[in-house]
Order: structure tokens, then sequence, then C-alpha cells
């Protein structure tokens, strides 16, 4: 089963890091497998931290990075359990330790 957002993943010629997690008890990896059915050169990252840093990490000049679903909150429900989570914070991280200074680069 193909989806709508896997059809828009699919377009051009880009890099997909997919992480998706529903409120409730749907099941993600399901979800993302019927992405990943309409977009099979994507990577699949089950943890949405992981797929963050790695986007970030990826990023090069002139690119557009979009992180969409969870925006101003602050929690990421798994099952019945909501953890502390932040799309906002988890950029911002990703983003100092990619500007963290590499050994033997000028200041």
């Amino acid at each position: 089963m193909s989806t709508p957002q896997a059809a828009i993943f699919a377009e051009g010629e880009h890099h997909y890091a997919i992480e998706y997690r529903l409120r409730g008890h749907e099941d993600p990896a399901a979800i993302r497998a019927a992405i990943l059915e309409g977009a099979p050169e994507a990577e699949e990252i089950g943890d949405r931290r992981a797929a963050i840093g790695k986007a970030v990490a990826e990023l090069k000049a002139g690119d557009v990075l979009l992180i969409a679903g969870k925006g101003h909150e602050t929690g990421q429900t798994i099952g019945d359990v909501v953890h502390p989570f932040s799309d906002q914070d988890e950029v911002r991280a990703a983003f100092a330790v990619d500007l963290e200074p590499v050994a033997g680069d000028a200041a």
C-alpha cells in the first residue's frame, strides 16, 4: 500500500529520512513501511531524534530541511506514555553539534 506522503517523498532527486509516529496505538513501523513502498530510495529511521540529527548532518549549502508533524509539541507519545521531546530543541542541538570546530581547524 502506497500513501500520499510517499508520493511527495518520491518527487525529485533527494535523500529522505523517514520517522513516523502517531498518537495512540498505530504501528509506526507499518506506516513507515507503507511510505517506503512509494519512496524505496528513502532511508527508514525509526527514532525521531536520530532522523533529525542525520538530516541536519547531511545538509549542504542551498538545501532545505522540512521537519513536519510535531512543531510546537513538547512531548512524544509512545503508546500511552508521553515522553519529553521537542523538535525545536532537537534541531538546535543537531546544529550545535554540527557547528562544533573540528580538531585542527582554525578558530
